[in-house]
């Protein structure tokens, strides 16, 4: 760097230390700032160059002396951090080794490695060992030529040797320093080296040599923190060696060196680690005996598992030692506690806890050494217990949360003795908790009635495993009441009373366990409930199971859970519906409604929530459609209960999923539905009623032909779709009549244009027609012309099943128009004649002929000889086709027929006079 440069970089260094030395600069905001950049600046300079302009660099070592005066002051108020404290003494030292560069005398070498000194102290104090180093190094170079200096005027003059020690405390000093930093930043060879460098001036200086212990000690615990614990341990022997023989470093912090070696060695855990560390702590022992160093002690040989006559030695001496605190007596319970296994028995006698029986602390030395016990000998914990208690009682009475502490370890104690089936020992702690409970008062450490509710019914489970009935049930009995609502307590009730077959009371039980729910618990409840409903399940009690399954169904929220019971309750009332009467099977029908509407509902809830199992909600779905499907059709004596599971089905089908298969089931539960709809109006008690039913039923039809269309035409889907499309025809079309809707003509419509359709459907719609309160003849007769055209149709017609429609129509026409059932009469006459050959049944033959021959005979009798010639000779024209019978009748119908012609004839004859 250029003198020119510098010198700039000097007169900018200048001006930003007048800026930071300002009274008041510190609170500036850009203080930082201003600092910083004279750090910055201090790199532009450059010892040994500066000595040309002598008024500048005077100017300049003012500025920095400033500066380190203002330092000092703040510092002592401690109004700044030590990082500015750090940078602002870095600039001043560098300003003034700038300065005074070009000086050599010793005076003003002794002020620079002072400013270096501290400035690197500053610097090690914030952790930043890089800035401190290089201060260092620039100090230990003045050092090395003030020595030179120094021992060069001792040679020449002969004067005292006070100047050369002073020098060479420092290079001590500065020695020291380069140690920390090297250990700082993880060197710690060169600490060492460092180490053994300050070692050859303890001889001229020998009250330093507990500094330099104490530093090494401190290396020690820095790496004892860093986990590297090998560095650790020579640092440590180190500074033990140091202190060997040397009344400056006291037995005392001797012994805390050891201790802490054998804690670095124990750490370190490597093969014989162990035993070096039990020798060192023996050894800080014997210099200086102190409860940390018994305790670490114990901790080593518990590690290397020494004989149990050793460690209760240990445990003596340092429960013994005077300085032995509660907290230290608290920490070897709890590290027994934590090598309980390697104990064996306990080797800390409780005799061993009475001195600190007036202090505060007392009580959690009692619950950890209790629970030291539980852990190595239940019977000696017992005894403990008990002596506690007693204490208690008479003169050395428990805080409250001792007193719960206490609680907690008897409670878990007999939870583990329960688990195990010790069901006696278990009982003998839940006793002591009551003993402590009782002779506190009502509050016994505990938190309200609940508690010791809980405890009363922790003493009846151990009864009942032990086969006590008499006193599970004293014990609930004072559990009901501390606690009357509680569900726990009637789910014990409930299953005592189980044990004793005692039905009517688990019954009452069980129904105050529905009763006494509470949001709160509900969960915890419910799970309660459906214990009880398995308990009763597994034991055959199907009255209480339903009356458990119930309440899940009704309090809980959990669907899984809810489903589950009613899966329960609807295998519980269909298991003997068909053993039950005709009234009570009505009524588990009507149950099993309820129960299957409900699930249902849930499924279609739970399939809009964002956590739904889409494979279990289809599942559940399918499962509870096909029970429904099943009690559907059980239901033929009762349509309207028929009618309300084919709908259930219906809605539960829609949420297995859309498919053909599920289409075509959907068809058939509206079929069905349909069918009972039109069954119940037919018995409707109220013309409203029927109406209603009946608007229901086409509703269901209307359904049914929009799925009948969504499923794919063809021949095979036709067959399989046809017998459901005719009885759905047929029951619109009764509908329809009955409500007397105009529309049921186009039903008949529908029905003509079909394929190949059967007779008998029309003969039904003909049937219907006229069903009251229908009264639609002329449609009842349409539909029956159509049957018998279809008959006719045949290849090989069925005279039989046409005849019985011939007559039907024959007589409805005769009721209402006589010409067109004359024409009716004709036309069967030609099928006689032409078709039927002979197989038109004889008894159908003889009644048209006896129906016609009676007409005419009726108009005969009224004086129409015409009409009845007419009738009369169609009755003669099928007379012929009666077969045997015709010989009965054809005499005589002659002799009438010949009346019937002379009364015409004098009819003309009497009608030609009076013209």
């Amino acid at each position: 760097m250029k003198p020119h440069t510098e010198s700039n970089a000097a007169s900018d260094l200048q001006a930003l230390v007048a800026d930071i030395c300002k009274e008041g600069s510190h609170l500036l905001p850009n203080f930082v700032d201003l600092l910083d950049s004279a750090v910055e600046k201090t790199f532009e300079l450059s010892r040994g160059i500066g000595a040309e302009n002598k008024s500048t660099n005077s100017a300049l070592e003012n500025a920095a002396v400033l500066l380190w005066n203002k330092t000092v002051v703040m510092k002592t108020k401690g109004v700044l951090a030590n990082m500015t404290i750090a940078k602002l003494r870095h600039v001043a030292f560098k300003m003034v080794t700038f300065s005074c560069s070009s000086t050599n005398d010793e005076m003003s070498l002794r002020k620079q490695i002072l400013m270096g000194m501290k400035t690197s102290r500053a610097w090690i104090d914030c952790q930043n060992f890089d800035y401190a180093e290089k201060v260092l190094d620039l100090v230990n170079q003045m050092t090395q030529t003030l020595h030179v200096m120094v021992v060069e005027r001792i040679n020449q003059s002969g004067c005292s040797n006070e100047d050369r020690l002073a020098v060479e405390e420092d290079m001590l000093k500065i020695v020291c320093c380069r140690a920390e930093v090297f250990s700082g930043q993880g060197r710690h060879d060169d600490a060492l080296q460092c180490i053994q460098m300050a070692k050859e001036f303890l001889p001229k200086f020998p009250k330093e040599v507990g500094y330099v212990s104490m530093l090494c000690y401190n290396f020690g615990v820095s790496c004892y923190h860093e986990k590297q614990y090998q560095v650790c341990t020579v640092w440590l022997k180190e500074s033990f060696d140091l202190g060997k023989e040397r009344s400056s470093v006291p037995a005392k912090n001797q012994a805390r060196t050891l201790r802490l070696l054998a804690s670095a060695y124990l750490e370190w855990n490597e093969p014989g680690c162990c035993e070096k560390a039990l020798n060192a702590v023996t050894l800080a022992n014997t210099e200086y005996l102190h409860p940390a160093g018994l305790f670490l002690k114990l901790r080593i040989m518990l590690k290397s598992q020494e004989n149990p006559a050793a460690l209760k030695s240990v445990v003596e001496e340092l429960m013994k030692h005077v300085d032995t605190g509660v907290e230290l007596c608290h920490s070897v319970i709890l590290l027994l506690q934590q090598h309980s296994t390697e104990v064996g028995s306990c080797p800390l006698p409780s005799s061993s806890l009475n001195r600190f029986r007036n202090l505060p602390e007392y009580g959690r030395l009692l619950i950890a050494y209790l629970d030291l016990l539980l852990r190595t000998d239940a019977h000696t914990a017992k005894a403990f217990a008990k002596e506690c208690i007693i204490a208690h009682n008479t003169d050395c009475p428990m805080d409250g949360d001792t007193k719960k502490q206490f609680h907690v370890l008897f409670w878990e104690q007999a939870a583990l003795d329960f688990e195990e089936k010790q069901f006696s020992d278990a009982l003998d702690w839940y006793n002591y908790s009551l003993s402590l409970f009782r002779s506190a008062g009502r509050d016994g450490g505990c938190v309200g009635e609940g508690n010791l509710a809980k405890l009363h019914r922790n003493r009846a489970n151990c009864y009942i495993s032990l086969q006590q009935l008499s006193k599970a049930k004293e014990a609930l009995s004072e559990a009901k009441e501390a606690d009357p609502t509680s569900v726990h307590t009637h789910f014990l009730l409930y299953k005592l009373a189980l044990l004793e077959s005692d039905t009517e009371a688990a019954k009452a039980s069980l129904q105050a366990m529905v009763e006494n729910q509470s949001v709160q618990s509900a969960d915890d409840n419910n799970s309660l409930i459906c214990l009880a409903a398995q308990i009763a399940m597994e034991q055959k009690r199907e009255s209480l199971a339903a009356i458990a399954l119930s309440s899940v169904v009704t309090h809980m929220t959990d669907n899984k859970q809810v489903l589950r019971a009613l899966r329960c309750l609807v295998r519980l009332s269909s298991a003997h519906l068909e053993d039950l009467g005709q009234e009570a099977a009505r009524q588990t029908r009507g149950e099993l409604l309820c129960h299957i509407r409900t699930a249902s509902n849930k499924l279609l809830v739970w399939s809009d929530t964002e956590d739904c199992d889409r494979g279990r909600l289809r599942t559940e779905a399918a499962w509870f459609m096909k029970i429904a499907w099943n009690l559907a059709l059980k239901c033929e004596d009762d349509p309207a209960t028929m009618k309300e599971f084919f709908m259930l089905s219906y809605r539960l089908i829609s949420l297995c999923g859309e498919d053909g298969g599920s289409l075509t089931h959907k068809k058939t539960c509206v079929l069905m539905a349909t069918a009972a709809c039109v069954q119940l109006a037919r018995t409707a008690p109220s013309e409203s009623d029927m109406k209603s039913l009946l608007e229901e039923a086409l509703h269901y039809i209307s359904e049914h032909k929009s799925m009948d269309n969504r499923l794919l035409d063809g021949e095979a889907s036709e067959k399989t779709r046809r017998p459901a499309q005719t009885l759905m025809l047929l029951y619109e079309f009764e509908a329809l009549t009955k409500l007397g809707d105009s529309k049921a003509e186009s039903v008949l419509e529908r029905a003509l244009v079909l394929p190949s359709p059967e007779p008998k459907l029309f003969e039904s719609f003909a049937a219907l027609a006229v069903d009251p309160p229908a009264r639609q003849n002329k449609l009842s007769m349409r539909a029956l012309k159509v049957a018998i055209h279809t008959h006719l149709q045949c290849q090989e017609p069925d005279f039989v099943k046409c005849s019985k429609d011939i007559r039907q129509l024959v007589e409805q026409s005769l009721r209402c128009n006589e010409e067109e059932a004359f024409t009716y009469f004709k036309e069967t006459a030609d099928i006689l004649d032409n078709k039927a050959q002979g197989r038109y049944p004889q008894m159908e033959t003889v009644w048209l002929m006896t129906k016609s021959w009676n007409t005419g005979i009726r108009h005969f009798c009224c004086g129409s000889y015409a009409e009845a010639e007419r009738w009369c000779a169609m009755s003669m024209r099928v007379l012929p086709h009666v077969g045997s019978l015709k010989d009965t009748y054809e005499d005589q119908m002659m002799s009438v027929y010949t009346e019937i012609l002379e009364g015409m004839e004098r009819q003309r004859s009497t009608q030609s006079l009076e013209e």
